[in-house]
């Protein structure tokens, strides 16, 4: 399994309707940790419809990309719940004792957690 790599991301607080519709790049990978709050990957949109958005540098996250099929085995040894079956979904909650994000899309996949919990993530990988 990979190894966990620092994530430079964005914390993006807007309302869901731009959240929604800001025209995301294919490759921009967008976590809705809420329905008004996101933690985006990638680059931002040139143009975003809440002028009144909050966007600050987020520099306290790692993940390690895994496939959909290494995602499962991992969380059925590790965790007391599943992810969803549908193959474009994010979930967050207590894996191996970790606090972690987990996003999917199609057969690729993220468990995302803190830094200070990186080498803990390694481990339990």
């Amino acid at each position: 399994m990979p190894a966990p790599e620092r994530l430079d991301a964005k914390r993006i607080v807007a309302s869901e309707a731009a959240l929604a519709g800001a025209g995301w790049d294919s490759e921009t990978i967008v976590m809705r940790i809420a329905p008004d709050e996101a933690l985006v990957l990638g680059p931002m949109p040139d143009s975003f419809l809440d002028p009144h958005a909050i966007v600050e540098d987020e520099e306290g996250f790692v993940g390690a990309r895994l496939t959909r099929r290494e995602l499962d085995s991992w969380m059925e040894r590790e965790s007391e719940w599943r992810l969803p079956p549908d193959t474009d979904s994010f979930t967050q909650g207590m894996v191996a004792g970790l606090p972690v994000k987990v996003w999917v899309a199609g057969e690729h996949g993220m468990v995302v957690t803190r830094v200070s919990l990186a080498a803990e993530l390694e481990a339990r990988l």
